[in-house]
This record gives C-alpha cells, sequence and structure tokens, in this order.
C-alpha cells in the first residue's frame, strides 16, 4: 500500500509536470510557428506604407521620410539597417518582427522567475503566443513586435525594482523606457505608468521617479515639437479615429479579443473560480500584493493617458496601440494561475491543470492561421494577388491605373496619400505602371482625377488597358459594387464590365473590362 505522504507528492509532481508540458508546448508552438510563411501573404497596406517609408526618393534620407509620419523613428530606423543588409523582400521585411516578438516570450520566461513559478510563466507565454494580437504582430513589418519585447524589459525590470532589486536595474529600466518612447507613443504611456505606480507602491525615490518621468514626456514632446509637426505629411487633429464612448467601448472589446480569445477568458476564468474556492471559509478582507495592484494598476494608467492624449492632443485609441500593453496582461495570467494553485487540493489542481493545458493548445491552433486556405483571421490584403493579375494585361503596361481610396483626403496634407498609394499598390508592380488615387467622396460627387474620364470612356469602348478601378485595402463588396455604379454613372454604361475578386486574408477587387 502506497503512504498517503508519497501519493500527494506524486500528484503534485504530474500536476506540475502535465503544466510544464502542455504550455511549454503550446509556448513552443507558437515560437515555431512565428517563423513559418513569413512571405505565404501579401504585405498590407501599413506594411507596405513601412516599404515605402524605407525604399529611397530622390534627395531625401531615411529619418526625413520617417518624419513624413507621425511615429516615432527608433522601429524604422532598425529595420532600414536590418534590410540593407538583408535585402527587403517581404520575408526579411518580417523577420526582424517575428524575433522581437520571440524573444519577448523568452524574457518574459526567463525574466519572471523570481516572481512566478514555472508553470504560471508558461501558462502566461501560452496565452500571449496563442492570442491573435501577439501571433500577428509576429510577422507584421511594424512596429508592434518590438514594442512587446521593450515592454517585457520594463516589466521585468520594474518587478525586480519591486522587490528591492536595484542597482543596475534602474538605469536600465529607464533606458528602455526611452527606447520605448522613440519606438510608439503608447509604449511611452507604459513608461509613464510604470513610473507612476513605482512612485505609489514605493515609499522612497518618488522625486526621482517623477523627474526620469518629466524627462521622458519633454524628450517625446520636443520630438513632436521639432520633428513631427514641422515635417510630418499627414493631419495631426484630423484622421480615422474616433473619441467619444462607443469608440472606446469597441476598442476595449476588440482588445480583449485579441489579446484572450474566448479560450484565454475562459482560461482566466477557471483560474478566479479556484482562487475563490481556495479562499473558501477564510476570514478577514483579500489583501491585494504590490505585485497585483502594479500589474492590474499599469493598463489602467495607460487607458487613462491614452484617453487624455486623445483628448487634448489627437484622437489616437486603437487596439493594436493599446495592445502593447500586453506583457502585463500575461504577466497577470501568470500569478492568477500561481494563486489558483496554491490552496487548490490535490485533485483540484490537477484538473485544472489539465483543462488549462487543453484551452492553451487549443490557442496554439492560431499557428495554422497563415498557412493557404485556413480563413486566417490576421490582417492581409490581396494586394500581391491583384497586382500579379494586372501585370499579366500587356495592354496596362504604362498605363495610369485608378485606386479607389475611402479615406478621407483631409487626412493627408496635399500629395501625401497619391505618394503613399501609389507606393502600396505599386509596389509589387514594380514599375509596371502608374498609378491615380480617386478618393471616393469626390467619386460621389462625380469628380475624377484630370483626364481620367476620357481615359475610362476609351477603355469602355475597347481601348488599351481593360482596368477602371483597383481596390484592395479597406474595401467591402459593398463598397465594390457602389464603386462600380459611380465610376459607369460618370464614364458610361455599357455592357461587359466584370469585378475580379481576390482574396488573402481580406477581399480585393479589380473592376474591368471584359476582353
Amino acid at each position: 500500500m502506497v503512504p498517503a505522504r508519497q501519493t500527494w507528492t506524486v500528484r503534485a509532481d504530474s500536476d506540475r509536470r502535465i503544466a510544464v508540458a502542455g504550455f511549454g508546448l503550446a509556448v513552443a508552438v507558437g515560437l515555431v510557428f512565428a517563423f513559418v510563411g513569413l512571405d505565404t501573404h501579401s504585405l498590407w497596406f501599413d506594411e507596405l506604407f513601412t516599404a515605402k517609408l524605407l525604399e529611397p526618393w530622390p534627395g531625401t534620407t531615411l529619418f526625413e521620410r520617417i518624419a513624413t509620419d507621425v511615429h516615432p523613428p527608433l522601429y524604422l530606423l532598425t529595420l532600414g539597417a536590418f534590410t540593407q543588409v538583408a535585402g527587403a523582400s517581404d520575408a526579411m521585411l518580417r523577420l526582424p518582427s517575428a524575433l522581437a516578438a520571440s524573444a519577448a516570450i523568452v524574457v518574459f520566461v526567463a525574466g519572471m522567475r523570481a516572481v512566478f513559478s514555472l508553470p504560471a510563466r508558461l501558462f502566461g507565454a501560452a496565452l500571449a503566443t496563442g492570442s491573435l494580437f501577439w501571433f500577428s504582430q509576429a510577422q507584421n513589418a511594424r512596429s508592434y513586435a518590438l514594442c512587446l519585447l521593450i515592454v517585457t524589459g520594463i516589466l521585468a525590470l520594474a518587478l525586480a525594482r519591486l522587490r528591492g532589486q536595484r542597482g543596475w536595474r534602474t538605469p536600465a529600466l529607464l533606458a528602455l523606457m526611452l527606447a520605448g518612447a522613440f519606438t510608439h507613443f503608447y509604449v511611452l504611456h507604459v513608461g509613464l505608468a510604470v513610473l507612476i505606480l513605482l512612485g505609489l507602491l514605493e515609499h522612497r525615490d518618488r522625486w526621482r521617479l517623477a523627474a526620469a518621468g518629466a524627462a521622458l514626456a519633454v524628450a517625446a514632446g520636443l520630438y513632436v515639437k521639432l520633428v513631427i509637426e514641422p515635417h510630418t505629411r499627414v493631419s495631426l487633429g484630423d484622421n480615422w479615429y474616433r473619441n467619444d464612448v462607443a469608440w472606446y467601448v469597441a476598442v476595449l472589446k476588440s482588445c480583449l479579443d485579441y489579446t484572450l480569445g474566448t479560450p484565454g477568458l475562459v482560461a482566466l476564468l477557471l483560474c478566479a473560480a479556484a482562487i475563490l474556492h481556495g479562499r473558501r471559509g477564510s476570514t478577514g478582507r483579500l489583501q491585494p500584493s504590490r505585485t497585483l495592484l502594479f500589474l492590474a494598476g499599469v493598463p489602467v494608467v495607460v487607458l487613462l493617458g491614452a484617453i487624455a492624449s486623445s483628448t487634448l492632443l489627437a484622437p489616437n485609441f486603437w487596439d493594436r496601440n493599446f495592445m502593447v500593453v500586453s506583457p502585463f496582461v500575461w504577466a497577470l495570467a501568470a500569478l492568477a494561475y500561481d494563486a489558483a494553485v496554491e490552496k487548490a487540493a490535490p485533485a483540484l489542481r490537477l484538473a485544472l491543470t489539465v483543462t488549462l493545458a487543453a484551452l492553451a493548445l487549443s490557442m496554439a491552433g492560431v499557428a495554422v492561421a497563415r498557412l493557404p486556405g485556413t480563413g486566417s483571421r490576421v490582417v492581409h490584403e490581396p494586394f500581391r494577388q491583384s497586382a500579379a493579375w494586372i501585370g499579366g494585361q500587356p495592354a496596362c503596361r504604362g498605363q495610369v491605373l485608378p485606386v479607389i481610396t475611402t479615406d478621407s483626403p483631409a487626412w493627408y496634407k496635399p500629395g501625401y496619400a497619391e505618394l503613399i498609394y501609389g507606393g502600396a499598390y505599386g509596389h509589387y508592380l514594380q514599375g509596371f505602371a502608374p498609378t491615380a488615387l480617386v478618393f471616393s467622396r469626390d467619386l460621389a460627387q462625380g469628380v475624377l482625377p484630370a483626364g481620367l474620364k476620357a481615359e475610362l470612356q476609351r477603355r469602355l469602348a475597347s481601348e488599351g488597358c481593360p482596368v477602371l478601378a483597383w481596390m484592395a485595402h479597406n474595401v467591402t463588396p459593398e463598397a465594390s459594387a457602389w464603386v462600380r455604379d459611380k465610376l459607369l454613372a460618370i464614364a458610361g454604361s455599357p455592357a461587359g464590365v466584370t469585378t475580379h475578386v481576390f482574396e488573402d486574408g481580406g477581399p480585393g477587387f479589380v473592376l474591368a473590362v471584359k476582353r
């Protein structure tokens, strides 16, 4: 007969083994697939904008091109240096994001070992790699994966400081905050929020923390005043973001979906239920730890900062921006797991771990989403596919290609929309033909760029290039049908006009004359 004490030891060991194996496998799947299919899908519009900024423009430097946008320069400077060595193919544009996203997970698991158990760290990492946000940004030629790496480092160093470990960590923390502020302005929000929470939770160095926060804010403010405001070619006060309650609610719902999804939310709810069950019969009020207050407080302060900057400066609240705070969600998940199993009976702890491992592995299924034919929810747009079809029309070589956008002209300074849309739609054409941008607002008023109406009428008479309109960004079948009706109302409405549909996660359309 096995003694009761030995049975307890076996069960506890089995529980830990299952947690490490299940969560670890889910993390491994995510890390491997971050590097699979780097060029499977077309670059989408924002990635094509990145590529356009990296391309040489006559008489400009990379920094001068970066300054035409509204984002800080560090990511593009880093990516520019990388592509100078590795080339600017789709895969090479995305590879640094895959490296940064994977490094963020490694830093999270290794850097939190003094705070959370190994199963808890792997649980948080599994929810991360199985999230739509992490997976999307792991192959997105934008700054968000680098932001995740920087914020994870800030988190690890800040938690070490909360545990009394200072020394080199404090200057390293401030250096990371400065780097983050010049990678994305929402990482500035995170840095300021961390300093605020550290100041509230610690009894010394508050004035130094306040001075550090002021220095960060001043540095970012000077960059805005001295670089962005004089040189940007987009509107600083008019953009597609909104700033009302309905918008914030919708974006926060999107954030929940992006960072957890249903399986992740269920996993955290199960942890919460186990924590409450473990406290059954306990007396006294539940006192949150400083770690919990810190991890929960930073996202709240970031949200308040986002509301303030959106109200006082310009609307900017969006899920991808706010979710740079994701490493704090991963840490909250790790904290929840340790608290859930702390007082649970062996049988309950085993059942909970098995269930959580199953949920984490189900989330890891997002890893196949980039493979062809999987109906991916990752953002892609069929620029490459539609450009390939157009490139197969010999009569279109050197002929203008009308590109339709639903953007407002007020979002851009004169000529900039034409520049970046020409770069996006022309990227895969490689000089095959130029583009002409048509705003849907102008199309609704029956206004076309000079000479385009006559050119479309010529094409409708079966002369020259058959392409009447090209749409691959932020477009729906309903919008495509509307464009077709408007164009034909302006230029004529003969038989023999067809719409070619392309799919790459999102739809794209080419309106053309049948030949």
